[in-house]
């Protein structure tokens, strides 16, 4: 009824609705685009018809994939995220993920003068940066060669945390189902390059995330599972040990030889101590953000900041 009722209204009415939705408003401008072919030819038949698609897509926070460059309509990933996940019922995908996502990057327009489609780059000012706090609530659950797309998987928070209270949902959900989650951006500013340090001297030892566009959640998620399922070195293991004795189960702290049976990747380890938050402790001109895992487990007077830093 309502595309029946669209076709028989001007053209000019429709532009000037089309022109009416604010353009960082993605969800209605996919679902006025799908309303019709009348609508859609409005939009397909502008000069650089696909440049507003980017431009409402960056505003929401929302990048590229590296299957995507070069070779997907910034149009088509707008269409895919709301069709698959713009109506997402859980807290924190959908439409509120936009919003927030919407929110940080009008901090970063207004406070870093960022112009559109732009990522950041001057790292002499001082900036703080922060990680997607999805990426925070990030578990690893398919087992030792799984997909990532169905390795990774995020899930609910402490109810008595406040610190992001839109992810509150419990069952674990595979990020490979919710487009908006993996394809957002990694940090606030987007940047093009991040440094992550290394998790008890395994994960991302000696790496640097770097590519043309912005960082995604995507990005990050793929380069930690790459590590997960590699042995871990005697000496990973005891320097995690002595740091996480508390943390361990009965039956490996029963011998000696308890960690060394239990505990042989990084994905043994964050599953009992998982990823609790991404703190940005410094700056590297040629590497860009510099960032430290804290786990659950571990308080601010157990990560000697100084000591990650000089190991860059």
């Amino acid at each position: 009824m309502f595309t029946k009722q669209l076709h028989r209204l001007p053209t000019e009415i429709l532009l000037m609705i089309r022109d009416w939705i604010d353009p960082s408003d993605l969800r209605t401008h996919v679902c006025y685009y799908l309303s019709s072919k009348k609508v859609a030819a409005l939009y397909d038949t502008e000069k650089d018809a696909d440049e507003f698609w980017e431009l409402a897509c960056w505003l929401c926070g929302i990048g590229l994939t590296p299957a995507d460059e070069g070779h997907k309509l910034w149009r088509d990933v707008a269409i895919q995220c709301i069709k698959q996940d713009g109506f997402c019922s859980l807290p924190g995908c959908g439409e509120s993920l936009l919003c927030r996502n919407r929110c940080e990057m009008k901090q970063a327009i207004y406070h870093l003068d960022l112009d559109p489609l732009d990522v950041y780059i001057d790292m002499d000012r001082g900036v703080v940066f922060h990680v997607h706090p999805v990426l925070e609530k990030i578990r690893f659950t398919g087992g030792h060669g799984a997909p990532l797309m169905q390795d990774a998987t995020f899930s609910g928070m402490d109810p008595a945390s406040v610190k992001l209270p839109f992810f509150e949902w419990s069952s674990p959900c595979a990020v490979g189902d919710h487009p908006l989650l993996y394809r957002s951006f990694a940090t606030f500013a987007p940047v093009t390059k991040i440094m992550l340090r290394p998790i008890a001297g395994r994960l991302l030892d000696g790496h640097r995330l770097s590519q043309m566009s912005a960082l995604t959640v995507y990005d990050v998620l793929k380069t930690i599972h790459a590590d997960l399922d590699r042995p871990l070195e005697v000496h990973n293991l005891l320097d995690y040990v002595m740091r996480h004795q508390n943390c361990l189960p009965e039956k490996m702290t029963e011998s000696y030889v308890g960690p060394l049976r239990h505990l042989k990747t990084l994905r043994d380890l964050l599953s009992i101590c998982p990823v609790n938050e991404y703190l940005h402790v410094a700056d590297d001109d040629e590497h860009g953000p510099v960032f430290v895992a804290l786990l659950v487990c571990m308080g601010d007077d157990e990560l000697d900041l100084d000591s990650q830093v000089d190991r860059m």
